[in-house]
């Protein structure tokens, strides 16, 4: 995982003008955040197999949906970096905001969990635990 993220962040480093340090962190929240919902959905689908996908879904509509959503996630952190400078309201700013999506998407435990998951690295004065 380590070297998948050094190599995620990397375009981050210096096209965006991040910190390599925290570029990183981020990339490892999202891979991190992905495993939670991957096992999470194996170990419901094994318990409730009636609740597995039937079909597999088409993985070049996925691929180009990832790209997307990696295109968006590398522009946010150079968005908010003024956010980012007062802990504080970074860390209320995120609490809210991730209470939102939890609302919004209606998103169970394991989505949830994977959603705190992703945020780990952004806030430092403060671990963000949506509810």
């Amino acid at each position: 995982m380590p070297q998948l993220a050094d190599e995620q962040a990397r375009p981050a480093h210096g096209a965006l003008g991040l910190d390599p340090t925290a570029a990183t962190a981020f990339f490892r929240d999202q891979i991190a955040a992905s495993k939670v919902a991957q096992k999470g959905l194996f170990a419901r689908w094994t318990a409730h197999p009636e609740e597995a996908p039937i079909t597999r879904p088409d993985l070049g509509q996925i691929r180009a949906q990832l790209d997307q959503l990696t295109a968006a996630l590398l522009q946010q952190p150079t968005a908010t970096v003024d956010v980012h400078t007062e802990p504080t309201s970074c860390a209320v700013r995120l609490t809210l905001a991730a209470g939102s999506a939890v609302i919004v998407q209606m998103l169970d435990a394991l989505h949830r969990r994977a959603l705190a998951t992703t945020l780990r690295s952004l806030s430092t004065s403060q671990t963000v635990t949506p509810s």
